[in-house]
């Protein structure tokens, strides 16, 4: 593995691995209240619930580190308004099918105070982690020259203000509480890769040793749940499921599939919800019984997966893939406009008012 500025093949290939994950999870989440889950998979799931949204996190981190290190200028603020055009075009989407797609299996009618707060302050869906993606970069770009000990410091304060509730906006808690796993590699990434790297297997494995040991107490209640104790095992199990796609990246028989799904994350992660909401909704999956249901189960997380990539790369060739492909060079041209005025706003504002600008 190289550890220079050249983005690794173990990001796409990790992001691929928890997409599924995420996907399997909700599915499960919602199935559950139509039959009966088998209990391997609930105990599944409850194991990797602090992994999924942290390695996403993390891998997202990376991305931006390696990406931020090869295209310096004006990286950041086109980023910024590239992850804000998906976050407002998909809470709109979202929001204009709430009520009839995202919950018409619950059969709720919303007033418009509730549709505005799921578009803002309590977003529907996935978009809340675009939400995070825009508070993590924008952080990373303001305390881009802090030192080890300052970040440390910050990160610790971040965790702890989301676990507080101090905003008392709930995306704004809830992203803050996943920051540190974006802000630290966004930060320290390639040399964080190569102490990792240096070091691979006993890393990996010790990380992994750590994750399960955490993960049984909890399961076992020998002591009581703590945000803290969670924070730890899931920097553990991110950094052994780095360590395992590291290793997976040399089988190409497993290495293929999880590229291919790590490159499509963004469509899979904005559409899989509401049509999980759908399925649920249109199919018979509530009469079904026994092993037809665990059946009828799979299937929708395959289509949870599979759905929004073909439906992304139908629109690919056509104007829609604007729902999924930011227009980039439109944005970034009006980054680059608004970035070149050499004028102050407020003196460009004395002058529109007849005013003499000092």
């Amino acid at each position: 593995m190289r550890t220079d500025t050249k983005r690794e093949t173990w990001i796409d290939l990790a992001k691929g691995g928890a997409i599924l994950l995420v996907v399997q999870y909700h599915a499960t989440n919602r199935a559950m209240h139509f039959g009966d889950i088998p209990e391997l998979i609930m105990l599944f799931n409850q194991l990797l619930a602090q992994v999924r949204m942290p390695l996403f996190f993390f891998c997202s981190g990376m991305a931006f580190a390696y990406a931020s290190a090869t295209r310096r200028e004006l990286f950041v603020p086109k980023r910024l308004v590239q992850l804000g055009y998906i976050y407002l075009l998909w809470a709109l989407i979202l929001v204009l099918f709430h009520n009839h797609v995202t919950y018409l299996n619950h059969m709720i009618q919303y007033q418009v105070t509730d549709v505005v707060r799921a578009a803002t302050i309590e977003p529907i869906g996935p978009i809340w982690f675009v939400f995070a993606l825009i508070l993590g970069s924008a952080f990373a770009w303001l305390v881009q020259g802090a030192n080890v000990a300052a970040s440390v410091a910050l990160c610790v304060f971040l965790f702890v203000s989301g676990t507080l509730d101090l905003s008392g906006v709930r995306v704004i808690d809830k992203s803050l509480q996943f920051l540190p796993f974006f802000w630290v590699p966004a930060r320290f990434g390639p040399r964080i890769m190569s102490l990792l790297w240096a070091h691979r297997l006993s890393v990996t494995v010790g990380a992994g040793i750590l994750f399960a040991l955490l993960a049984g107490v909890e399961f076992v209640e020998l002591v009581p749940g703590s945000p803290y104790l969670d924070f730890v095992r899931s920097a553990a199990g991110v950094i052994a499921a780095v360590g395992v796609a590291s290793f997976v990246a040399a089988i190409p028989l497993l290495a293929r599939p999880l590229l291919f799904f790590g490159s499509k994350s963004l469509p899979i992660f904005l559409m899989h919800v509401p049509i999980q909401a759908s399925l649920l909704a249109f199919t018979p999956l509530s009469s079904l019984q026994g092993p037809s249901f665990i059946l009828g189960y799979w299937l929708i997380v395959i289509a949870s997966v599979g759905l929004p990539i073909a439906i992304y790369e139908a629109i690919k060739p056509t104007r829609l893939r604007v729902l999924i492909d930011p227009p980039k060079e439109s944005l970034n041209r009006v980054v680059t406009k608004v970035a070149g005025w050499r004028v102050p706003v407020t003196t460009r504002l004395k002058r529109a008012l007849g005013r003499p600008a000092r």
